[in-house]
């Protein structure tokens, strides 16, 4: 006999790309529905759950950018320019960082450095 999955309640578990989200049968045990990710907040000590948004149509362009043929060439111009060292400690480049945006999508090579990982993340960059 198959399970109807009357008996659901909520669940978090740990996934390969961060927590996950899902209903789960309490008869079964199964999972309902399609699973979504899940970010863990802190207010005051407390802890819950917020679902993970969608990126904006702004940063969906952004990153199909990232993919495109062209910015692939102008990034390895970028870091043959730099030596593939980075440009603020001198350690391995692996990225190449925007220093502004006003020009995305037709970025001149004066607008982009190339900067290790450790280098792009940090407040100094930005």
């Amino acid at each position: 006999m198959k399970c109807p999955h009357d008996r659901r309640e909520l669940r978090v578990r740990k996934g390969l790309r961060g927590l996950v989200e899902q209903e789960q049968c309490l008869d079964c045990l199964r999972g309902v529905g399609t699973p979504s990710f899940a970010l863990r907040h802190s207010r005051g000590g407390l802890f819950y759950w917020k679902r993970k948004r969608q990126p904006t149509r702004r940063r969906r362009h952004y990153l199909a950018r990232l993919k495109h043929p062209s910015w692939r060439k102008l990034r390895r111009e970028v870091m043959i320019r730099d030596n593939f060292m980075c440009r603020l400690c001198g350690e391995e480049a692996t990225e190449v960082h925007h220093l502004t945006y006003r020009r995305l999508g037709h970025e001149p090579l004066e607008d982009l450095i190339a900067v290790c990982r450790d280098c792009n993340q940090d407040e100094r960059v930005a």
